[in-house]
């Protein structure tokens, strides 16, 4: 498989499993909680969750095309104990069994059981998901580590979950003022914790001033890719949480919308910024963004949204407990 079509579907795979991953989260914290904030974007949560088998098989071009992008699987690193094919393939069907058998679990469980599955789930989910973006964002460039990785990587996921079922709950008209003002808060929680690990991360790196670890800033620090890192920065920090703040926004449905698809946007360019000035596939011979790069997240997105949409209307032992609450 060819270089360019590896990477813009890793790009793709990533917002759509990202986001079905999301709302996974989101919907285990509204089972802890049971806070009425998310009565009305539940079905969504539900549908996005319910996903997740869907876009597991997405491994299956990144497993056979990882000689093109991955550089762990050149001679130099054959005698890898952690970086090599199996182990890549094998991690990652681990962490996607569990990630789907959590969703339908979760979605099927009686309400007495949903809780304690989502306070193992919760758990299970950042483990895994730390042992997931290390293999498939972080090994893109090997020499880079950094703790907080996974876990700056799944916010940016939660993120995008509430933002997307906050644009399609709007447009199907579901929102009214006092719900939409509680989700604004919680997409604003969200936000500023995605801000704070970010640059908590960046602090710890330049700190450390670790060559591994700086060379993946500065491959990404510069040209176009400061330009876009800048753009996510303006977006989300001069932007939305000033936005969001407001309660003139938050209680306004359509003016959160507004908000919740400008940090979406932001959300795919973050993504691009993680994968395209990857060693391997900044010194391969292929141009910085290319149409793939576009088409092929833009028709992820879509056929996330239709197959969102269709789960979200399968009835669930939680959508029966709202009906009666």
């Amino acid at each position: 498989m060819s270089a360019a079509l590896v990477r813009a579907w890793l790009i793709g795979w990533q917002l759509g499993l990202g986001l079905s991953l999301g709302c996974l989260v989101v919907l285990m914290l509204h089972q802890l909680v049971d806070g009425r904030w998310n009565r009305p974007i539940l079905p969504l949560l539900e549908g996005g969750a319910r996903s997740l088998p869907v876009w597991a098989l997405g491994l299956i071009p990144i497993a056979l095309g990882t000689e093109a992008v991955y550089p762990w699987t050149g001679v130099e690193f054959q005698d890898a104990t952690y970086l090599h094919t199996r182990g890549f393939v094998v991690r990652s069907v681990v962490t996607l069994s569990i990630w789907s058998g959590l969703a339908l679990a979760l979605t099927r469980a009686p309400r007495r059981r949903r809780q304690g599955l989502s306070a193992v789930g919760l758990i299970a989910v950042f483990i895994s998901g730390t042992v997931s973006t290390i293999d498939w964002l972080s090994s893109l460039d090997p020499g880079f580590s950094s703790s907080m990785f996974g876990l700056y990587v799944l916010i940016t996921r939660v993120v995008a979950a509430l933002c997307i079922v906050v644009v399609l709950a709007v447009r199907r008209g579901e929102l009214e003022p006092e719900l939409a003002h509680d989700l604004g808060t919680l997409l604003l929680s969200a936000t500023l914790l995605w801000a704070y690990i970010s640059f908590s991360q960046f602090l710890l790196v330049w700190s450390a001033d670790l060559p591994g670890q700086a060379a993946w800033y500065l491959a990404r620090n510069h040209g176009p890719w400061l330009a876009l890192i800048c753009v996510v920065a303006g977006v989300s920090l001069l932007i939305a949480i000033p936005a969001l703040l407001m309660r003139a926004v938050k209680r306004h449905p359509a003016r959160l919308a507004s908000v919740a698809a400008l940090l979406l946007v932001a959300h795919l360019l973050e993504l691009y910024w993680l994968v395209l000035p990857a060693a391997p596939l900044a010194d391969a011979a292929l141009p910085v963004f290319g149409w793939l790069d576009a088409v092929i997240p833009a028709a992820v997105a879509a056929a996330w949204v239709a197959l969102t949409r269709a789960l979200s209307r399968w009835p669930t032992h939680n959508q029966e407990h709202s009906r009666h609450v």
